[in-house]
């Protein structure tokens, strides 16, 4: 069943997001709209600084299955003045996290660094992903009775494949490729998972990823595709000889190997973990993808995977039993 089949918002909401309403397109579509839940509400006025620690602290549970809080969507409101508000959010935690670590010198350089960076970013990110508010993507911010009010609209999958071709015959000098985007209706094992972004630009979830899926991987491409021009057609070639050269390497060494066969599910668990990273965040990885990038992330999974591993494989696992897996086996990209 498609989402425009039956609404229910509950449906849509997710772990910082609660799914409120929607409105017909000019696409065909619906545009569908968010308010940030109160918990996790990282712009609010009062106790901002409990509600940033509490986001954050989610970050790291929810991992990879990432979506963003409030300040990290500034770039699809047009008014500075949200984007001032999110860096001084961002100012503020990182004053609180210091102190937890007593002033740490690298941990000090490395959240002065992001921090000064941190509004040239964003708006940078306004600047690109400019064209894609033209089809949907907003962050509206209002005051309804002397309260603050944010809603955030994302299109569904035929507002955006509609909108999409909107762009590409409004701005043909952009050279934008054409964009291969589906529905999922479930959640996809790890080596479906892979098989689809090997077919694919992007899924798109009907239930309570479609935020996940509309940040980490839709807009991921997208920004991609706006970015890279024509040369995005290339790009997705290499990256998915690559992912498919690691899967098959895999393959062949479960065959000789009884270790690899035995461990199947944490092997096939890397590929899955390497395609959500590498078909998230393309744009800073893109140039130094290759498969000592891939041998190196695999040899060193991020300890953040740890509630992911316990809630699949059990108490027993964590990111760097996998990775020392992955060590063991010896298996060999560079060839």
């Amino acid at each position: 069943m498609k989402i425009n089949d039956c609404f229910n918002p509950k449906e849509l909401s997710s772990t910082f997001w609660e799914c409120i309403s929607y409105y017909p397109s000019s696409f065909g579509g619906r545009i569908y709209q968010f308010i940030p839940r109160a918990e996790y509400d990282d712009l609010t006025p009062v106790d901002r600084l409990f509600h940033i620690v509490a986001a954050k602290s989610k970050y790291e549970e929810i991992y990879p299955t990432l979506e963003p809080s409030l300040s990290l969507v500034t770039y699809l409101n047009e008014d500075d003045q949200m984007i001032q508000d999110a860096c001084a959010a961002e100012e503020e935690f990182k004053e609180y996290y210091l102190t937890l670590f007593d002033g740490s010198p690298e941990l000090t350089v490395e959240w002065e660094n992001y921090c000064r960076n941190m509004p040239k970013k964003l708006k940078q990110m306004r600047v690109d992903f400019a064209p894609l508010r033209e089809i949907g993507y907003r962050l509206i911010y209002s005051k309804n009775n002397g309260i603050d009010l944010s809603i955030l609209e994302l299109p569904d999958l035929e507002t955006i494949k509609n909108g999409w071709q909107f762009l590409q015959n409004k701005y043909p000098e952009m050279h934008l490729s054409d964009l291969d985007l589906v529905e999922c209706n479930e959640t996809l094992n790890d080596r479906s998972f892979m098989k689809a972004y090997l077919k694919h630009d992007a899924l798109l979830s009907t239930g309570k990823e479609f935020v996940h899926d509309q940040f980490s991987h839709v807009l991921a491409r997208l920004e991609l595709m706006l970015l890279k021009k024509e040369n995005y057609s290339r790009i997705m070639r290499r990256v998915r000889y690559l992912i498919s050269k690691l899967y098959n390497a895999i393959s062949e060494k479960a065959q000789s190997d009884p270790s690899v066969k035995k461990e199947w599910d944490k092997f096939t668990f890397m590929v899955g973990i390497l395609c959500e990273i590498v078909f998230s965040y393309q744009k800073e990885i893109i140039e130094t993808f290759d498969e000592k990038w891939m041998d190196e992330m695999l040899s060193n999974l991020n300890p953040n995977l740890d509630h992911l591993i316990i809630s699949r494989f059990g108490e027993e696992w964590n990111a760097h039993k996998i990775s020392n897996l992955w060590k063991k086996s010896s298996i060999k990209l560079l060839v």
